[in-house]
């Protein structure tokens, strides 16, 4: 199953199933409908109302939402008990304003059926070109004199793929810029492997998943400083 926590966002990627952490985040974006990426997300919100943990806002594409929040109104009935949940519809490239500065970004995936892949942002500001050699006591001179010394910028600071060919992720130049991306890596193996096993690149693309030779023969596209391998 997968979930992935970024507490400092308060923010869970994908909810397969649940962990005493994931259940504290207030913030799911789900990538697609696949059990082992959604099939937890009515015991998540179970959970955090039995905690009285507040609020929980579900992100997901525009024809997965209606499904999930079925699944959930299903749930509700059979517990007597609503849940306290917001849903937003996402779509390719639209930001969605998180906790203070931080924001959602989806792009599109590559899978076997409808996904999404994610960059969590962070609105911030970027000195301009022309004030970069003053000393700081100059750029506060500056400012209090009203000049506007730096112009607002977004920062790319982790990507999540979920399930995905490795297209979903080279053709965002956003989703590959970020400092931390978290891609899928589902299969290892060689052309030499057993067939039965099921490992190499031809299977991988078949279920369109990302093979680890997909990785290594592009990893001079990546911008990030840290690249976590999951799946």
């Amino acid at each position: 199953y997968t979930s992935m926590q970024i507490p400092e966002a308060k923010l869970c990627f994908d909810r397969g199933t649940i962990t005493p952490q994931s259940i504290r985040m207030p913030h799911l974006a789900l990538t697609h409908g696949h059990m082992d990426h959604a099939g937890g997300v009515a015991s998540y919100l179970g959970q955090r109302k039995l905690l009285r943990l507040g609020p929980t806002t579900i992100y997901a594409a525009e024809d997965l939402l209606p499904s999930i929040q079925s699944v959930v109104e299903i749930w509700e009935r059979v517990q007597g008990n609503p849940y306290e949940v917001k849903y937003q519809a996402v779509r390719p490239g639209e930001y969605q304003e998180l906790d203070g500065k931080l924001l959602l970004r989806p792009y599109p995936s590559v899978h076997s059926i409808p996904a999404l892949g994610y960059t969590l942002c962070r609105t911030a500001r970027k000195l301009k070109p022309e004030y970069k050699d003053l000393s700081g006591p100059e750029i506060a001179s500056r400012r209090r004199a009203g000049d506007e010394v730096s112009d607002p910028h977004i920062e790319h600071l982790v990507t999540f793929t979920g399930d995905s060919t490795i297209e979903g992720l080279l053709n965002d130049p956003i989703a590959r810029s970020a400092r931390v991306i978290i891609s899928e890596c589902s299969f290892y193996g060689d052309e030499y492997a057993d067939p039965a096993l099921r490992t190499n690149v031809q299977h991988a693309h078949a279920g369109r998943h990302t093979h680890i030779d997909d990785i290594i023969g592009n990893l001079d596209q990546f911008g990030c400083e840290t690249l976590v391998l999951m799946h």
